[in-house]
């Protein structure tokens, strides 16, 4: 996994990330591996995560969290819901591409929910509604 090394939002995540996946997946800053993929303009590692794959298939994105999360999990319903669904499809990439927007945000937000070290993780209260949510909308 290809991140921006800058995003103290994204090092969070991918330090959480490390550790669920353990060595399934590498993970780097792109300002250190961009030039190993000629073929992707640096600009694209700058807008998203990018999960490249041993075949050299690109995930962007949320698809990207999605699978690598899958990689830590022997199955995912986030990644079967977004490979399946094509409105959790749509809503996911809308929702990826609002909290990139908001990187500052979402690091304060983020610590709020879940505390300030990714490797303890505690799910406050916050956390617990988020779920909710996502149940609520899953049943609509």
């Amino acid at each position: 996994m290809v991140w921006d090394g800058s995003c103290g939002f994204c090092r969070y995540w991918v330090t959480y990330w490390e550790r669920m996946t353990g060595d399934e997946v590498r993970y780097a800053p792109y300002q250190e591996v961009a030039v190993q993929f000629p073929d992707l303009p640096e600009d694209i590692f700058k807008k998203a995560v990018r999960l490249i794959d041993s075949e050299g298939q690109v995930f962007s994105g949320i698809h990207a969290a999605y699978k690598t999360i899958a990689l830590g999990e022997s199955k995912s319903f986030w990644l079967t819901q977004y490979e399946k669904r094509g409105w959790f499809y749509r809503l996911s990439d809308r929702a990826y591409q609002w909290i990139a927007d908001h990187r500052d945000f979402m690091m304060k937000l983020t610590h709020f929910a879940f505390g300030k070290d990714p490797n303890a993780l505690k799910p406050f209260w916050f956390f617990y509604l988020m779920i909710a949510t996502a149940l609520v909308l899953l049943f609509l």
